[in-house]
């Protein structure tokens, strides 16, 4: 999916309301476990210049629409950048 603003307002709420717990995989690469247990896989990359996300949930796979297990991993991955890029990897 493409990160836009469209339908991240609700993404947002969601996640807020969820609280799902993130767990990091590796660089890019995360499990988003929601209250029910449930886990979903989400990669982040970039395609030219723009930041791009993907999820194993259904909602994930709809292009242009952002799933709140992106949202609830996002600043997890904005920490994981900065910490490598400090570190001059």
């Amino acid at each position: 999916m493409i990160l836009t603003h469209e339908n991240t307002a609700k993404a947002i709420e969601k996640a807020k309301a969820e609280k799902p717990r993130v767990r990091f995989v590796r660089f890019r690469e995360y499990v988003v476990t929601n209250k029910s247990g449930k886990s979903y896989r989400v990669r982040f990359e970039k395609r030219g210049s723009k930041p791009c996300a993907s999820c194993t949930c259904i909602a994930g796979q709809r292009e242009k629409f952002v799933c709140y297990h992106v949202v609830a991993a996002v600043p997890h991955h904005l920490v994981k950048a900065a910490e490598m890029r400090e570190a001059g990897r």
